[in-house]
């Protein structure tokens, strides 16, 4: 990404950069490390590779809305000066076509023909379906409650909602939506955490971000045979006013945006409306009236 503003730009010059630890951790603590040392910080990413952290709400709506700013991978300095080295872990996720690294023109006609194919009618039919999956969950967290031990002090039994609801839900949705056989759902889920976990190590989250591909070049060519009321079906079959349609890996992008973006997002939002609702019993009680 080119990050080239007057803001970027000096505090790039005026500090050392922040080195991000390539091994994972809290990101809690790099972020307020990072905000104790201003709104923009120069850092230095695995590899070695220069980068810049913006961590500051105004920083950050210059940084958007400048004219010079851009997304594709041609116009990020480092990679284009020969200064990422080759296997760099990184270059995986920011070399995937699709609407994450497009700009202008390109950007505007990727999101036409992805608006085509995921519309709200097709959003509105998969609400029974969520439904059942959500009630299913529930009735699951419901009964490790039941069988929880009781704690000594006579409060109620604690389950991890994270592990038993907020996780496996949005991926079981985002399968749905896709048209991902059953077979493939349970790895899906599994790869798609572990593109984006902090536990994981360089080396893995390339390996789960080359198999995760793999397997929605695998969903393509299912839908491709057989193609079904799902979101990758009207994605192949999606034109263009002039016949224009998405290239294989333009294709293959988009779907792994929806499936690594959409399950981590979904997740912590979940967790997080819960965690606030229950520490706050008037918003909560709000919510249930």
């Amino acid at each position: 990404m080119d990050t080239d503003t007057p803001a970027v730009s000096a505090a790039a010059a005026s500090q050392d950069p922040y080195l991000l630890d390539p091994a994972g951790g809290c990101p809690h603590a790099d972020l307020a490390r990072l905000r104790a040392r201003g709104a923009v910080v120069p850092v230095e990413l695995p590899g070695g590779v220069p980068g810049v952290a913006v961590v500051g709400h105004d920083a950050l709506r210059e940084l958007l809305a400048h004219p010079d700013v851009a997304k594709g991978p041609e116009h990020f300095a480092a990679l284009r000066e020969g200064r990422v080295p080759e296997g760099w872990p990184l270059l995986a996720f920011i070399a995937t076509p699709g609407l994450l690294i497009s700009d202008g023109a390109d950007h505007r006609r990727l999101r036409a023909l992805v608006n085509r194919a995921f519309t709200p009618r097709r959003a509105e039919a998969l609400r029974p379906r969520i439904a059942e999956l959500t009630a299913r969950l529930l009735d699951r967290v419901a009964e490790a409650a039941r069988q929880a031990p009781a704690p000594s002090d006579g409060t109620a039994a604690t389950v991890d909602l994270r592990r038993l609801f907020t996780e496996p839900l949005p991926m079981a949705v985002i399968c749905e939506l896709l048209g991902v056989d059953e077979e493939y759902r349970e790895r899906a889920h599994v790869l798609s955490n572990r593109v984006i976990s902090t536990d994981s190590t360089p080396a893995e989250a390339i390996a789960a971000h080359r198999e995760m591909f793999e397997l929605m070049a695998t969903v393509v060519r299912r839908r491709t045979e057989e193609p079904g009321e799902d979101l990758t079906s009207a994605l192949i079959g999606a034109r263009a006013e002039d016949g224009d349609r998405l290239s294989t890996d333009e294709l293959l992008g988009t779907l792994m945006t929806i499936a690594v973006a959409g399950n981590e997002t979904i997740t912590h939002l979940i967790t997080n409306a819960v965690r606030a609702l229950s520490a706050h019993p008037d918003q909560s009680a709000r919510v249930r009236a």
